[in-house]
């Protein structure tokens, strides 16, 4: 099964287990949280050598994220590495985030420009979304030329 596939199976599973539990946001927050774990240098070594143990990688997994995440996020982050799956991690965080954004009517909007654009037209760009009935609540600002606004429209 392809990667992609497999990620937004696994980001699936767990945007259901959040919605159930109520913890969509904490949910979310943990499978982040569970890939920046995976991709420590020394952790990202031991879990994906084939000769370290399974019961010594677990016991890596668990001392990582002890009291750190909910318990169906421990549980997503021991069947990735049991699966041998430690690599497809941020597909699951992308994939998830895809779909709390799809739950929420969310949406992201990039501005790439080749100069850094003034005040006047940063307000003008806020304009043309808020008439889109988006409401601005995020914006930053990336490099000097990059904006992005999280934007959220209220749903129908």
């Amino acid at each position: 099964m392809p990667k992609g596939a497999i990620a937004r199976r696994y980001a699936g599973a767990m945007f259901d287990i959040g919605l159930k539990q109520h913890s969509l946001e904490r949910t979310l927050e943990d499978v982040r949280g569970i890939a920046q774990v995976f991709a420590h240098r020394k952790l990202a070594y031991l879990l994906r050598e084939p000769k370290v143990p399974a019961q010594r990688k677990e016991t890596a997994i668990r001392q990582a994220l002890a009291n750190k995440v909910l318990p169906t996020s421990l549980n997503l982050a021991l069947l990735v590495v049991q699966r041998e799956l430690v690599d497809i991690m941020p597909n699951i965080v992308n994939e998830l985030e895809q779909l709390v954004h799809n739950y929420k009517n969310e949406a992201i909007a990039d501005v790439t420009t080749a100069t850094r654009i003034d005040d006047a037209e940063l307000t003008q760009i806020k304009q043309a979304l808020e008439k889109k009935n988006w409401q601005n609540y995020y914006h930053s600002s990336k490099g000097s030329a990059r904006y992005s606004w999280r934007s959220h429209s209220p749903r129908r």
